[in-house]
């Protein structure tokens, strides 16, 4: 129904702090074309791509945690919220880009989404839900008749020559 394709100018897949981000929006069945830049997020942008940049796979999961438990200072921590708020404003759960980018950060202070991350690697969650599905009387459930839907297709997709982190 919605679809947002990113490019940043610094060749970046997502939404980029370093300058304007293309963007072409697939929305009721038009596409229009517009730019977003890190103003429009509330935002400054960066000076250098190195304030952004990644590392080792190590390295970035070192830092993806960090950015969850809230403890990251660097711009990275910004360049993951306005790619946040992209998604919140996609999903219309925020009107404007700056709103979705304040309810990003507040969720991200509240540490909700690193004890979301936490809750999905202990075992227990998953058999908790196994346990209570098994106490469910399914015999009781309303019976509904379902019409298959026609699935019409759909994409996810990236596509890049190399990543622009990476060295020369």
């Amino acid at each position: 129904k919605r679809v947002l394709v990113v490019t940043g100018c610094d060749g970046l897949d997502d939404v980029t702090l370093s300058g304007p981000t293309n963007v072409f929006e697939l929305k009721n069945g038009q596409i229009k074309q517009y730019s977003l830049e890190p103003k429009d997020f509330g935002v400054k942008p960066i000076s250098n791509f190195t304030e952004i940049a990644g590392g080792s796979a190590d390295d970035n999961v070192r830092l993806a945690l960090s950015i969850l438990k809230g403890q990251d200072k660097t711009r990275r921590t910004d360049l993951v919220l306005v790619n946040t708020a992209v998604a919140l404003y996609l999903a219309d759960k925020a009107e404007d880009l700056k709103s979705a980018y304040a309810i990003s950060k507040k969720t991200l202070e509240s540490k909700k989404a690193y004890e979301i991350l936490e809750n999905y690697k202990k075992p227990s969650v998953l058999k908790k839900i196994v346990e209570e599905t098994k106490k469910r009387d399914f015999s009781k459930v309303k019976k509904i008749n379902h019409t298959p839907v026609k699935y019409n297709g759909g994409l996810i997709a990236e596509i890049k020559r190399k990543s622009p982190s990476e060295q020369n």
